[in-house]
């Protein structure tokens, strides 16, 4: 019984977490792959000074966007309202020292109701958790957005296990009704 009580109590703090960092409108980070520790400290380091930068700025800080970075290539994901808000968040990356390039892959969508957002959050936040916890993903930077009940997985994953299971994870979460796979298996070097 106090075995069961612990890990409920472990469960909760790990949802918790994952609620958190959902809810968050910029998920940042320097992306799980070959690369060597040093390389991957900058591209976390760059992805902080980029997400800060978004977070400040007035034309972009209320928008979703994930920022991930790998060998100096910033990679935007997300959605934001306008086009305008698509092309500040580019203009604003590519004014923080360090980057040289942009994959702007920002969606531009109308903002959800609130319901459908509670329930997204859910979602993701769920998915997030079972990530976590599982050995083959959690130390992967695997971004979950989802609208509508449809969870897509982006970011690059270091094998083809990682993927399969990041996707299968997300398939079997209660109220998701697609997932689109968007994940990216790192070149080996």
């Amino acid at each position: 019984m106090h075995t069961a009580s612990i890990f409920h109590r472990h469960t909760l703090t790990l949802a918790l977490a994952a609620v958190f960092a959902a809810s968050s409108p910029v998920t940042l980070g320097g992306c799980s792959t070959t690369e060597s520790a040093g390389e991957q400290l900058d591209d976390e380091a760059l992805a902080q000074a980029v997400g800060t930068a978004l977070a400040l700025d007035e034309g972009v800080r209320r928008v979703d966007v994930d920022v991930d970075v790998l060998a100096g290539v910033v990679y935007l994901r997300g959605e934001v309202d306008t086009e305008t808000m698509r092309e500040r968040a580019e203009e604003v990356t590519l004014a923080v020292d360090g980057v040289h390039h942009v994959e702007n892959q920002l969606e531009v969508g109308a903002p959800d109701d609130l319901a459908t957002s509670s329930a997204d959050a859910l979602i993701t936040s769920t998915i997030a958790a079972r990530l976590v916890a599982d050995p083959d993903t959690r130390l992967r930077n695997i971004d979950v957005d989802t609208q509508d009940s449809v969870v897509t997985l982006s970011g690059i994953v270091e094998d083809e296990v990682a993927r399969r299971r990041a996707v299968e994870l997300a398939s079997k979460t209660r109220g998701v009704l697609r997932v689109v796979d968007d994940l990216q298996v790192a070149q080996e070097k």
